[in-house]
């Protein structure tokens, strides 16, 4: 047998990891507390010799933990993230976890739990593994802040500051933040093009430079009125940027005259948020949780773009004006029940209505004066009323859990103006993960699941790329993909600090979305049939101490 280059490769890899391994194996001291091998507890000592500042600077140091901030897609059951804050997950979109743990001072944590499994009734939400972050009772006041100085050699400088204060006024628990960023970005890059033949057809040279700046304001706060945990949380920020871009094209065989083309953009996003929840425990065998969520987003950007030929005379002025204005409501009530010996049942209903306007104007000025360019799909409204439900049991057999359970997803979406529409989806989305742990050094995993991605709105509504001169059609006729997920997960842990992860996976994937070519200046994102996908995770965090560098680690 013949190996090719990238198996021997593969080969080696395994074999080193094999030896880490066996000597990991060998120096572990592994201390296993009865009952609690799904929880691996990190107190705030183990963090000392990072010397962190804030929550965030915390999680980041957790072995064989990877933050994940959740989706920005709609809905709130799929954007919750990997983070509990004192067992109890962030009900924000726009504040994201990272942000949250980032205005948290790391003096009012008391220690982070890694859960791996059912702990204490509370729902991972299809997530393998959650990082809990305790917090100390009845700390003091807390103010935390950060600046920052960038100094880039080619461009300007950077900077950035951030502000919060934690504290309790009466029985009101509550966070305050702000944060500003101002930034600059510039960037040379060299492009080759070629045509179905390989064939060289253009050389492309650009060379950018944009400025903005980035804001936002937090305010988060709870308290009991009652038996009822009132949590409120709203988010306000802005984004805005300009500059150009220079490209020179080339066509090729040399010798061809060049042309240039200098394109403008003008962009802001303004984001504003506000949320509450309410939690309480109904009976001694039964917990809900109520969220109500309002999102509003308003998108502008203006571009421009000027052509010249090789003796500096315009072809070409286009002026393109694209607005989104977005709405998304959420209601979402979960119930835990654990009336049963070994079971915690849950029960997650969800209804949103998201509603996007999209407008789009475009002129072509070709040296007799500006001309309204007709492109289709250019004004639309698209709206989308959801609901997503879902049933599920976590049943727990001495060293095995079984989490299963049956969702359906039910839409109907419909679109307005330059194009008229109107469609419905249900999908029944079956989940089953089975997890057996011998200590809390060892578990392992194998899932199998259903999930429905949800469709990007943008895709609905026609938008212009300048740079690559195309224009990207909104496609009405979009729906979503869908995807049998099956994964077998390992994870071996020794002392503190050191883990290795193994995972293989095979994904079945129906209706996959993708960039469509239609004409040489025209695309559309649209569904291209069905694909897999296959491969393997290797996941390792080894500690350096060892070799005398104290809080280092490679991961």
């Amino acid at each position: 047998m013949i190996l090719s280059q990238t198996h021997k490769w593969l080969l080696i890899t395994s074999c080193l990891l094999a030896t880490f391994v066996n000597v990991l194996w060998a120096q572990s001291t592994d201390v296993t507390e009865p009952g609690e091998e799904e929880v691996v507890v990190y107190n705030a000592s183990f963090f000392q010799r990072y010397s962190p500042n804030t929550a965030l600077d915390m999680i980041k140091q957790v072995p064989g933990f990877i933050l994940d901030d959740g989706s920005a897609l709609r809905g709130l059951g799929a954007s919750a993230g990997n983070v509990l804050i004192n067992d109890r997950r962030p009900s924000a979109k726009q504040d994201l976890p990272s942000l949250i743990l980032s205005r948290i001072p790391a003096s009012q944590v008391e220690r982070i739990e890694l859960i791996r499994g059912q702990v204490r009734d509370i729902d991972l939400q299809g997530e393998p593994v959650l990082a809990n972050i305790i917090l100390v009772n009845n700390s003091e006041a807390a103010i935390s802040w950060e600046a920052l100085w960038r100094h880039n050699l080619d461009i300007s400088d950077t900077f950035e500051g951030a502000m919060s204060i934690s504290d309790r006024w009466h029985d009101i628990d509550y966070n305050a933040g702000i944060r500003f960023r101002n930034y600059t970005r510039g960037d040379f890059t060299f492009e080759q093009e070629f045509d179905d033949s390989q064939d060289l057809v253009e050389i492309r040279r650009d060379n950018a430079f944009f400025e903005g700046y980035r804001s936002s304001a937090n305010l988060n706060a709870e308290t009991f009125l009652g038996e009822t945990l009132v949590k409120f949380n709203t988010t306000l920020s802005s984004d805005f940027r300009e500059g150009d871009r220079n490209i020179r094209r080339t066509p090729q065989p040399p010798g061809n005259r060049f042309r240039d083309e200098l394109l403008f953009e003008d962009f802001e996003r303004r984001n504003f948020e506000i949320g509450t929840e309410f939690e309480r425990n109904l009976t001694s065998n039964l917990q809900s949780n109520a969220i109500l969520l309002f999102i509003l987003t308003d998108l502008d950007t203006f571009s421009t773009l000027q052509r010249t030929d090789f003796f500096g005379n315009q072809t070409l002025f286009r002026e393109n004006d694209t607005g989104e204005l977005s709405k998304e409501t959420i209601g979402r009530i979960e119930l835990d029940w654990v009336g049963i010996n070994n079971h915690t049942i849950q029960f997650n209903s969800e209804v949103a209505l998201n509603i996007l306007n999209g407008t789009l104007f475009q002129s072509d000025d070709v040296g007799a004066g500006p001309v309204v360019i007709n492109i289709p799909g250019a004004n639309s409204r698209v709206e989308e009323l959801r609901g997503d439900f879902l049933v599920k049991d976590t049943w727990t057999i001495n060293k095995f859990e079984l989490d299963y359970g049956l969702g359906m997803e039910i839409s109907e979406i419909s679109q307005s103006g330059d194009a008229e529409q109107k469609r419905s989806f249900t999908f029944i989305k079956p989940q089953a993960i089975v997890t057996y742990t011998s200590d809390q050094g060892n578990q392992t995993r194998l899932s199998l699941i259903r999930d429905v991605a949800q469709l990007n709105f943008s895709d609905f509504v026609t938008n212009a790329e300048f740079e690559d001169d195309d224009i990207a059609l909104g496609n009405p006729d979009l729906k979503p993909d869908t995807t049998w997920i099956a994964q077998l997960l390992h994870e071996r842990r020794f002392g503190e600090e050191a883990v290795f992860k193994i995972s293989v996976f095979h994904h079945w994937i129906s209706d996959v979305i993708d960039l469509i070519p239609i004409t040489d200046t025209f695309e559309a994102t649209g569904n291209i049939g069905n694909g897999r996908r296959w491969g393997g995770e290797v996941e390792t965090s080894i500690p350096l101490e060892w070799l005398g560098l104290t809080g280092a680690r490679i991961d």
